[in-house]
Formats: structure tokens, sequence, C-alpha cells
């Protein structure tokens, strides 16, 4: 049996050619080849972001219990507009993908020799090439800020970046609190100045996000229109978008 071979690559998502195309404003993807073959495309249209894929760990490593993985979704961006699934499973020296029913990009499972693959795994979570300033300072607050305290006020850490890409600061984004179907009550935003020293920035994100929530400056909005439009762990400096 002839094994197939993966290669990842993360990109720059394309820019729009198509007037019945949409795709996301900015960002990076990552492409996943198979004996050469480009196969997100193929599948549900567009590559997942890395910080959804390989940051803070590469979601695609092998293990004995098989782990299912969204490796491609919709070209706007979203994955319940469209998804291609995985699941990944190591079987002694081989893995195997075995694709969900929605959008597979080939006809059949994919299996590597397990050398190889986990070469590739090994690779691409080491490489940096990709990463802009902001970018680094994203896998840096994932790095320094302790997220699990977060729990402590029922928050959850969802994603940081430029404000614009004219990046007048630097974002992050909450949840707190869940409905029956484990959406936040309430969205909230804070930020700090960006001066593009990741490194800086990193830090002080986590500074922030150490401090009791009363203490932040922060922009928040309900979820449903019966929530209060504070919550009650908010501070003097909390504001309603």
């Amino acid at each position: 049996m002839e094994l197939d071979v993966i290669r990842l690559r993360v990109v720059p998502i394309p820019a729009e050619t198509d007037e019945n195309e949409w795709y996301p404003e900015d960002g990076n993807h990552v492409q996943i080849f198979a004996n050469g073959r480009e196969l997100t495309s193929r599948g549900a249209g567009l590559g997942m972001d890395p910080f959804e894929l390989l940051i803070p760990e590469n979601r695609l490593i092998a293990t004995d219990v098989p782990r299912k993985v969204s490796v491609a979704r919709c070209t706007c961006g979203e994955l319940e507009c469209d998804a291609t699934t995985v699941v990944i499973v190591r079987e002694g020296d081989r893995v195997r993908w075995e694709w969900g029913e929605v959008d597979p990009p080939v006809g059949r499972p994919l299996v590597f020799e397990a050398g190889q693959y986990e070469a590739e795994m090994s690779r691409i979570s080491a490489d940096r090439s990709w990463e802009g300033p902001a970018d680094t300072a994203g896998r840096l607050v994932l790095d320094y800020a302790d997220l699990t305290r977060l729990a402590d006020w029922d928050l959850t850490f969802y994603w940081s970046g430029l404000s614009s890409a004219a990046g007048e600061s630097y974002q992050v984004s909450l949840g707190l609190g869940a409905d029956a179907k484990g959406w936040p009550k309430y969205q909230i935003t804070l930020s700090v100045p960006w001066s593009g020293d990741p490194e800086a920035t990193a830090r002080e994100v986590a500074q922030l996000l150490a401090r009791a929530p009363a203490s932040w400056t922060a922009l928040v909005s309900p979820t449903k229109r019966k929530l209060p439009r504070l919550p009650e762990i908010a501070g003097p400096n909390w504001r309603t978008r």
C-alpha cells in the first residue's frame, strides 16, 4: 500500500477575485497538502486560522485516541456556514484521516507514515515565518497570560489582535457567562496601546488580565435584550457599546 505524504503551509487569506466570493478582510489560513495536492480549497474552501488549528497547540497531532478536527471552513470565514472535518488517529506506525460527510476534499481516507507525519507536525509547529508583529503578540499573550484565572469571574478568552488595519490599539475579546447553548451573555473588549512591540504588548495584556475586572477600562455588549446593560462584575470605567 502506497502511503500518503502530508505538508502544511500558513499563507495570507486570498484577496477576493470574484464578486460572488467573499473572504475575511485579512489574516492567515492553514493550507493542507496531501501528495502535493492542496486540499483545503477542495473542501469547504478556506483553511483554518492558525490560532484555531496550530496555536497554542497543534490540533492535528495524532494519538491513539481519535480526535475530530475542523480543517477547512467556508470562504466567508465561518464554520457555521460550511466546514470540512476529519477524524485523526494513530494506528501503530500509521496515521489515519477519516473525512466527515460534509465537503470531503478527496473520496477516500488518507493514511500517512507516522514518522513523516510527526516530522511535519513538528516543523509547522515551530514555523514562525508567517507571523507578523500582531500574530507574534497574540501567540505571546497565550504564553504569558494566566487565562485560567479568568474563570474565577466566569470569563472566557476568545481572541486578541489589532483593532483595525491602522493598528491604533491592541484588543482583547472576552465572553462573560453562557446561555443554554454556550453563547456568552456579554461580549467584553479591552484595549492597550499598540507600539508595534509584540513582547511589550503581550506582557501589558497579561498584566491587565491579572487584575480584577472591576479595575478595567472595558467596552461591554449584552448579547440579549433582557440582560442588564452592565454585568455585576463591571467597574466604574466600564461602558456599553
